[in-house]
This record gives C-alpha cells, sequence and structure tokens, in this order.
C-alpha cells in the first residue's frame, strides 16, 4: 500500500503544471559590454533570474518575468527597482524572440542610487538540438542620460547555470527513503 501511494506522489509531481519555471543565468564578461557614444566599452558581468510561465515554450506567446537582477558595469552596479511591482515582465513567442516594453532598474554609482527605466527591451533565447535553453542574448539601444542625454548600446549574453531538474532530485530522494526503509526491516 505505502509503495502505491508513493507512485501516486511521483506521478502527481511529474504531471501536475508548473506555475514558473525559473532560470538562473550567468552573464558572460568576455562577450557583453556597455559601448557608449565616444565608443567607450564598459564591461558587463552579473546574473540574471527569469520565470517563464511555460517550458518548453508552448506553440504561442507567453508570460515571462525577469525577477532578479545584478549587473556590474564597470563600478557601477544595476539591480530591478525594489520599489516597483514585477520589474521586468515581458513576453516570449515559440521562436525564443522575448520583449520587456517597460524595464524598472536602480542604478548605483556609489555616490547615489538613482531608478533608470528602459523601454523595448528585446532580444532572443537559444537553444541546443535536444530543445534546452542555453543562452539570452540582447542588443538594447538606449539614452543614457547623466547630465546630458548620451546614446547607448547594452549588448548582453548571459547561459544557463545548469541545476538538476527537480524530478531527478525528487526520484533520487525517494529512491533514498527507500534504501533507507529497506536497511531498517
Amino acid at each position: 500500500m505505502r509503495r502505491l501511494f508513493l507512485a501516486g506522489v511521483v506521478w502527481a509531481c511529474m504531471v501536475a503544471p508548473a506555475h514558473a519555471v525559473p532560470f538562473i543565468f550567468d552573464v558572460l564578461a568576455d562577450e557583453s559590454e556597455l559601448v557608449l557614444q565616444d565608443g567607450t566599452a564598459v564591461p558587463v558581468d552579473g546574473t540574471l533570474t527569469v520565470d517563464f510561465e511555460a517550458f518548453p515554450l508552448p506553440a504561442v506567446n507567453s508570460g515571462f518575468e525577469l525577477v532578479a537582477l545584478e549587473l556590474t558595469l564597470g563600478e557601477v552596479t544595476v539591480t530591478l527597482d525594489p520599489d516597483v511591482p514585477s520589474a521586468g515582465l515581458g513576453v516570449v513567442d515559440p521562436a525564443g524572440d522575448w520583449l520587456i516594453p517597460t524595464l524598472f532598474l536602480q542604478v548605483d554609482d556609489g555616490e547615489s542610487p538613482f531608478d533608470f527605466t528602459l523601454t523595448d527591451v528585446s532580444g532572443d533565447l537559444l537553444f541546443d538540438r535536444q530543445g534546452n535553453l542555453v543562452t539570452l542574448r540582447t542588443v538594447s539601444r538606449f539614452l543614457l542620460e547623466l547630465g546630458d542625454a548620451k546614446p547607448a548600446v547594452l549588448d548582453l549574453r548571459a547561459d544557463v547555470i545548469p541545476e538538476p531538474g527537480t524530478a531527478w532530485l525528487l526520484g533520487l530522494g525517494l529512491a533514498g527513503l527507500a534504501q533507507w526503509g529497506r536497511r531498517r526491516a
């Protein structure tokens, strides 16, 4: 009877719909930069976390949320604006092209943090041959208004940090419990 119950729990966990599928991305510092109008390239490093409504991507557009962002651009730190709920809501199409209509950020230059808003931030997702998400890319153009407005281009590439699958961890835990139960008996 106990085995039947455990099998039911495992089956329910594997077929239950997921509400958000999180992916953590590590920015590739050697392939990412912020280029200012005068041609100065500022290195970009950091991590970002994205929650997708569904994954693999469905056959129709679906939503996602940028839930965590920590970027270092030279000596400046950029995070999501903590005063704005859902500061990074976006949409992704089945091919992996994505758009965040308005991205609310907080910039800390070491002197006085300030809010910064980017509009129409877009990019694409790259997949391997098995359909696994590998990379998030964006090339976003915007006006950097520090004193006077100057055009800037953010070229960012971030790879997924691999994490073990939930079903695999659940199976491993159940196998451990079964082994422990056999030794106890």
